[in-house]
């Protein structure tokens, strides 16, 4: 299974619009999507399906967009060992997108998969967690949104490579060219 990591600099930056249209660009991918979050969901750390397509959660965003499965994962603690659980109860789908601010795709991925952490990042500097630095870091691509160029980041991410997104737009061409060339499974 292809494993795409999507983390961002927080809320607002466009993390579920830039997975969504990734999962519309991309069908010939049969597309997992798991939010990973630590707030509370119903009081209750675990796993929850969406079955609603017309939802307005970033879940039901996600199965709109194409996502053949999508499942909100609540945890404070162990997240890689609940997305090995949602991936076994999807074994029809061959990539799996993972919206997470604490992990990275290599973290995820079994052996011999192909693998990409992409890092959202919104204009406001000011808004990022403090750990966003070091997690965009350690990405393989940023998605700047908003306005942000790659002239406005911090000295310690410019020389990344980078997908400037125009204001209220969520993918390029470049970005999914990107996307398909390192997350392209076996059967393709």
């Amino acid at each position: 299974m292809a494993v795409l990591c999507i983390a961002g600099s927080g809320s607002g930056a466009g993390k579920t619009a830039v997975g969504c249209e990734l999962i519309r660009a991309m069908p010939e991918l049969r597309w997992l999507a798991v939010k990973i979050t630590a707030h509370e969901h119903s009081g209750f750390e675990g796993i929850t399906e969406e079955t609603d397509a017309g939802s307005a959660k970033d879940t039901g965003r996600y199965r709109a967009a194409g996502a053949v499965r999508a499942f909100l994962v609540t945890t404070k603690s162990d997240a890689p060992a609940f997305i090995e659980r949602v991936r076994a109860r999807a074994p029809e789908c061959d990539a799996v997108l993972i919206e997470t601010g604490k992990l990275n795709a290599a973290e995820i991925a079994e052996a011999g998969e192909e693998n990409l952490t992409l890092a959202v990042l919104t204009a406001d500097v000011s808004k990022w967690k403090s750990e966003t630095h070091m997690r965009a870091g350690n990405a393989d691509a940023l998605v700047l949104t908003n306005g942000m160029t790659q002239g406005s980041l911090p000295d310690e991410l410019r020389w990344m490579v980078a997908f400037a997104l125009p204001k209220g737009e969520w993918q390029s061409a470049a970005l999914v060219d990107f996307a398909r060339k390192r997350l392209k499974p076996a059967h393709l």
